[in-house]
Parts: C-alpha cells; sequence; structure tokens
C-alpha cells in the first residue's frame, strides 16, 4: 500500500543571513506516515520538527530529497492538508462562525446556507456551540485554538497538520484539548501530523512517534505505541515510555522500538 506522506532522504539548510554561511537543519531524515495514523514529530526546541512540518505543508521546499503525498512530490499548499499553527491565527472582525468558515467562503463549493451548516456543524463538533455569533477577541485562548481546530477541518482536508498548538495553554485548558482532538480524530479518521516537545503529550496522543536529534536532525528513535485509549499517564506501560523518549532527549542514543500494551 502507498504511504499517504512518503519523506526520503530529506535534507534541508538555510542561509545565515548575518554571516551568509550555510546552515545545515534536517540531515538526511526518511520515512512513511500511512493513513490514519497520529504520527508524532518529538524532538528538543530548535531540531527543526516545525521546518519539517512546514515542508509537508509545502510552505517551504527541501534542498534535497523529496517529500511525496500519496506516491506525488508536494509543491506547494494543498486542500488535502489542513495547518493549526501554535498562535492563535484569528480574523478579529469575523465571528467564530466566520472564522470556521473563512476557507469554505473561499473555495465557493457550497452555497452560503451549507457553508453556515458546517460551520455550525464543526463548532458543535470542537465544543463551542453558543459561541457561534462571538467575535474572537472575547475568547480565552484554549477557546480561539478549538476555532482554529475547526477552521483547519471546515474544508475536509485528509491530513491535518498540527505545529505545537496547545504548547501555550495553562496544563488544564491543554489535557482537555488533548482529549477533544483524540475524540475529533476517531470520529473523522484524519491523518495527523503533530509537532511537539513534550514527552507526555508524545505518549498520550500518538500511535507513532518519530523522535529527532538535535540540529542538524536526523532520527534517533520511532516508537509505535500500542496502549488502550483513552491512555492512563500514571501507569507503568506509559512511564517507561516516557523515560525511553527523555532519554533520547538526553542524548544516550537512538533506537527503532515497538512498545506494546500487555
Amino acid at each position: 500500500m502507498t504511504p499517504k506522506i512518503r519523506i526520503a532522504n530529506l535534507r534541508k539548510t538555510f542561509t545565515d543571513p548575518e554571516g551568509g554561511a550555510e546552515v545545515e537543519a534536517i540531515r538526511e531524515v526518511m520515512f512513511d506516515i500511512e493513513p490514519g495514523r497520529f504520527v508524532i514529530l518529538f524532538g528538543p526546541s530548535g531540531c527543526g520538527k516545525s521546518t519539517l512540518l512546514n515542508i509537508i505543508a509545502g510552505f517551504e521546499a527541501p534542498s534535497a530529497g523529496e517529500v511525496l503525498l500519496e506516491g506525488k512530490p508536494i509543491t506547494g499548499p494543498g486542500p488535502e492538508r489542513g495547518f493549526v499553527f501554535q498562535e492563535f491565527v484569528m480574523y478579529p472582525w469575523r465571528t467564530v462562525l466566520g472564522n470556521v468558515a473563512i476557507g469554505l467562503d473561499v473555495q465557493k463549493k457550497l452555497d452560503k446556507p451549507a457553508r453556515d451548516a458546517r460551520a455550525r456543524e464543526l463548532v458543535k463538533l470542537v465544543g463551542l456551540a453558543g459561541f457561534e455569533d462571538r467575535y474572537t477577541h472575547v475568547l480565552s485562548g484554549g477557546m480561539k485554538q478549538r476555532v482554529a481546530i475547526a477552521r483547519a477541518l471546515a474544508t475536509d482536508p485528509e491530513i491535518l497538520l498540527m505545529d505545537e498548538p496547545f504548547g501555550a495553554l495553562d496544563a488544564q485548558t491543554r489535557r482537555s484539548l488533548q482529549d477533544d482532538l483524540l475524540r475529533i480524530w476517531q470520529q473523522m479518521s484524519k491523518t495527523i501530523v503533530f509537532v511537539t516537545h513534550s514527552v507526555q503529550e508524545a505518549v498520550l496522543l500518538g500511535d507513532r512517534v518519530i523522535s529527532l536529534s538535535p540540529r542538524p536532525s536526523t532520527i534517533n528513535g520511532v516508537f509505535d505505541i500500542d496502549l488502550k485509549r483513552p491512555r492512563d499517564t500514571t501507569s507503568r506501560d506509559f512511564a517507561e515510555i516516557e523515560r525511553k523518549l527523555m532519554a533520547l532527549l538526553a542524548g544516550t542514543g537512538g533506537q527503532r522500538a515497538t512498545l506494546v500494551h500487555d
């Protein structure tokens, strides 16, 4: 079966704007993502996770190698990929409903009543029913990120790309959104690629964790996690996977492993 996404011998370099020297961000990264998987890109801050996600999104081009979507090269952004940023990117002149519907309004594949119905359905899905007519400046950070998730889902992309979307939230709001995201993923059968440097978040959400080394990034671990959902963050199995990921962050060596709940 053709993977949903294939990363082959990927390399990314930048030119230092001050000194003009070439900086290597990603070095010879390769992996596949199968349809419907929840894949975590994990690693320390500055290791190139977001750069890799931006390449998958088509926002940036690789310096070498290729990124394939169902066997075809990615050459730019496309409607089959939705993106959720870490920052709360809102359109303040639009209501919650208007923010969610903006992609539908641009596409104009549906008439206005159908676009509104689709947006209302997604507002309810992310737990914001009753807030459709509110403007986003009155929303909390967690509510804004719920709007962003609904907006990314509105055009029904096959793949949801998420760049540390919960990193700026308090612990309670973050956990609530993690649970809701898992519910949405299971309900809508999307492929999700999610960037985080949180060990607990990686183990809680992912069914595959791809661990990246410090820059220049290479893969130093791949973990297939087969713990029952919802996952118990206090269990021995959960803690053991956390320990292994912490060891990778500490630079004590890489591994490829399948971690299975007994």
